[in-house]
Formats: C-alpha cells, structure tokens, sequence
C-alpha cells in the first residue's frame, strides 16, 4: 500500500476492526449523545448518527463474548466468525 508509506493497513485494520467489536455498544451510546448535541447545535448529525448505526451493529453481532476483552487477534479471526455466522 503506497499510499502511505510506512503505514501498515492490516494492523491498522487489526486494531480498529479489534476495538469496535469491544467497545461497539458504549461508543454507540456515546455517539448517540453527540448526535444529540450537534442537533442541539443546529448542525446536522449525519455522520455521528452513520457511526451510532455502525457502531450499534458491531455490537449487534456479540462477538464480545467470543474473543474477549482484547478482541480478536486480526481482523481476518473476525471475518472467519462472521463467516461462520
């Protein structure tokens, strides 16, 4: 991958696809409090609203209890699960 040098994509994918499957369910609660403040604001939550529905659905899969409190070893263990899924 050039097109950053020097970042390595399947840890950074590892690492983020990791935590979203531990902390899905508190960061869709999080986000949803942000959504909620941004309209409060009056700025539009599109995004913070995408990342609740995103958020929610990775923790609507339970692969929490599967892998544990670090989560799975790389992202490919959590795509063999959902493939067994």
């Amino acid at each position: 991958m050039e097109t950053f040098p020097g970042l390595d994509w399947a840890k950074l994918a590892d690492y983020l696809i990791g935590r979203a499957v531990v902390h899905g369910e508190r960061r869709a609660h999080e986000m949803e409090e942000v959504a909620r403040t941004l309209a409060e604001l009056g700025v539009d939550p599109i995004m913070a609203q995408a990342t609740v529905l995103r958020q929610r659905w990775c923790a609507s899969l339970e692969m929490a209890d599967r892998f544990g409190p670090d989560g799975p070893k790389s992202y490919r263990d959590f795509l063999d699960a959902m493939k067994e899924r």
